[in-house]
């Protein structure tokens, strides 16, 4: 089942809100993990895209 965030990435990766909050939930879930990935999509995005895409 996809979640919310999961969509959210997908149909917005430019959006930095949303990487920023997928990690959040991440690491909530498990401090431990790895979100390398997640960090440096977050860092590539455009923090104003969403606003210009909605």
């Amino acid at each position: 089942m996809e979640s919310f965030l999961d969509r959210c990435v997908r149909k917005n990766p430019y959006s930095s809100v949303c990487w920023k909050e997928k990690v959040d939930v991440l690491r909530k879930k498990d401090p431990n993990l790895d979100i390398r990935k997640e960090l440096e999509e977050g860092k590539k995005t455009d923090p104003f895209h969403i606003i210009f895409t909605e």
